[in-house]
C-alpha cells in the first residue's frame, strides 16, 4: 500500500486507541515496486509493496498523540521489515 494511505491507517488505530492502549503492526523500510515497471498486459497480477523509513513512522505514530515502546528491526528480508509497537498517550489537559 502507498505510504500515504498507511500513515493514514496508523493515524486511525491511534484515534479509536483509549488511552495507553497499545497497537503492534509491522511495515516494510524499503519499497520493492520499481518506479518505471512495465506492465506487460492488464491480466498480470500486481502486488506493490512500498516501504516507509522507520522515522517517518515514528514521527507519524508521534504526531498523532502516540509513544513508540520497542522496534524489532528485521533485516534478515529483502524489505527490512520492522515490528512497531507503540501506545496511546493520554490527552494534554491545559
Amino acid at each position: 500500500m502507498a505510504p500515504h494511505y498507511a500513515k493514514g491507517y496508523l493515524k486511525e488505530f491511534l484515534r479509536v486507541l483509549k488511552p495507553g492502549g497499545v497497537v503492534l503492526f509491522q511495515l516494510p523500510e524499503v519499497s520493492l515496486t520499481p518506479e518505471n515497471r512495465i506492465i506487460p498486459d492488464e491480466s498480470t497480477p500486481i502486488a506493490d509493496m512500498f516501504g516507509i523509513p522507520p522515522m517517518e513512522v515514528i514521527a507519524s505514530i508521534e504526531s498523532n498523540g502516540g509513544r513508540i515502546l520497542n522496534v524489532h528491526y528485521n533485516h534478515s528480508s529483502a524489505e527490512k521489515s520492522h515490528i512497531y509497537i507503540a501506545e496511546k498517550l493520554p490527552a494534554r489537559l491545559n
